[in-house]
């Protein structure tokens, strides 16, 4: 088990590939963790060091009761943290969904070390009623990634959601949705998964969420956005991704025509080729 320390916590990370190659630090969305991309650590490891992090009550790492509106944010300076611990150079950050919004806000961040961004699969901006629908939504889209995954069990999911009002551990049915979360984060899933969407559900009520807060024209690394238009999540993605890369100094896009949430998963192949293309011309 490898892990580093981060304001008084232990965060548990895999790796991949030789150290004293570029690195590479890859982020999962939330509700995943690092041991949801052992694929993804083999293929980028072959080029790279690579890195997946478990974010702060998530995964392998040290849990916590309450996720805190800045839980995103602290997720950056912990993927920063664990560049830190791996060397202290340049290094690029790839991360799908939430784990997208994250490695925007690392190079936020930590501009001076933050070499790249693959961000996938994320917006943004997500209104009170988009956050609402992330939660209500989960259980079909998290069964897509189960079928990607090769999951066999897709019988559908009783999941009642209220808005501040949360009701999962009894609730869930699917096997293969269970698998996958069991999976990345251990038999306490269902607090893991009830404390991510509580708080989806209590920035709901403030209105919209805006991490970037109007700083996306800051990021002075080259971004590649990545995303399916048929995203189950995200209907609008291919509009707020053309309005982010319109704000960012050097961006490039890729659009799967096929793939779902995440594209990275979804539509691997193509991903991995949009991501090889655009990290092979990335001056670490």
């Amino acid at each position: 088990m490898t892990y580093f320390a981060w304001n008084g916590y232990r965060l548990f990370y895999r790796e991949a590939g030789e150290p004293g190659r570029p690195l590479l630090v890859l982020l999962p969305c939330s509700t995943a963790s690092s041991a949801n991309y052992t694929a993804e650590l083999e293929y980028f490891g072959r080029r790279f060091h690579v890195a997946a992090l478990d974010f702060l009550g998530t995964g392998g790492s040290d849990r916590l009761s309450i996720w805190p509106d800045g839980w995103w944010e602290d997720g950056a300076d912990q993927a920063a943290a664990l560049a830190a611990t791996l060397g202290g150079g340049r290094y690029a950050v790839m991360g799908a969904g939430g784990g997208g919004v994250i490695a925007l806000l690392t190079a936020l961040r930590d501009p001076a070390r933050v070499a790249a961004v693959v961000a996938d699969s994320c917006v943004e901006r997500l209104t009170a009623e988009d956050l609402e629908r992330v939660v209500h939504e989960r259980e079909p889209a998290t069964r897509g990634m189960a079928r990607q995954r090769e999951q066999p069990h897709a019988e559908l999911t009783d999941i009642i959601l209220g808005r501040g009002v949360l009701s999962l551990g009894q609730r869930l049915s699917n096997r293969g949705l269970r698998g996958f979360w069991q999976a990345a984060h251990g038999d306490d899933w269902e607090d893991v998964v009830t404390a991510d969407s509580a708080l989806h559900l209590r920035l709901a009520t403030a209105g919209t969420w805006e991490p970037f807060a109007g700083q996306l024209g800051q990021l002075g690394c080259p971004v590649l956005l990545t995303g399916s238009p048929a995203d189950p999540l995200l209907p609008d993605l291919d509009e707020l991704q053309a309005a982010m890369a319109a704000q960012i100094p050097e961006c490039r896009r890729w659009l799967s025509s096929g793939g779902g949430h995440p594209a990275m998963w979804t539509d691997a192949l193509g991903f991995r080729r949009a991501a090889d293309d655009f990290l092979g011309g990335v001056r670490f």
